[in-house]
Formats: structure tokens, C-alpha cells, sequence
């Protein structure tokens, strides 16, 4: 079953990446914080996730920013081949 919304749009594009800004670890701290949620629940979102878009984790705003610039230039030069 796919998870549906955002994520079966991206699914369903010749080109899809889901960059996060910041670690896995935060989003872990944030979720129990926030929603009192087990850390485990983070994890087994971005495994069912990353089953229809490959998911990166970058650790500061300017690696999300590099990382997602030099995606674009590779998916615009296999579109140009």
C-alpha cells in the first residue's frame, strides 16, 4: 500500500528526492518531544517512506542546499542525453 499524499506525487515523477534538513537523530528527539512518540516510530517511517522516494538526511541547511543542486544538474543532464 502506498502512503499516499506528497509522497505518491514524488513516487510517480521521473525524478524524485526527499531531502531533510538536519539528522535523523533530531527528528528522533523532535518526535518524542513534540508527539511523546517512541524513536523507533521515525525510523520505520523513513524505511515504508524510502520504499517510493529515496530519502537524504543533511546535517546543515548548505549540504541540503548542495546536495539538492547537484540532483538537479544530474536529473537535467540525464533528461538532456
Amino acid at each position: 500500500m502506498s502512503p499516499g499524499g506528497q509522497i505518491d506525487r514524488l513516487h510517480n515523477m521521473d525524478f524524485s528526492l526527499l531531502v531533510v534538513e538536519g539528522t535523523i537523530r533530531r527528528a528522533q528527539a523532535s518526535c518524542y518531544q513534540v508527539h511523546h512518540l517512541p524513536e523507533s516510530v521515525i525510523l520505520q517511517r523513513v524505511a515504508e517512506i524510502s520504499m517510493w522516494v529515496p530519502i537524504l538526511f543533511c546535517d546543515t541547511r548548505l549540504m541540503a542546499r548542495d546536495v539538492t543542486l547537484a540532483y538537479l544538474k544530474k536529473a537535467k543532464e540525464m533528461i538532456d542525453e
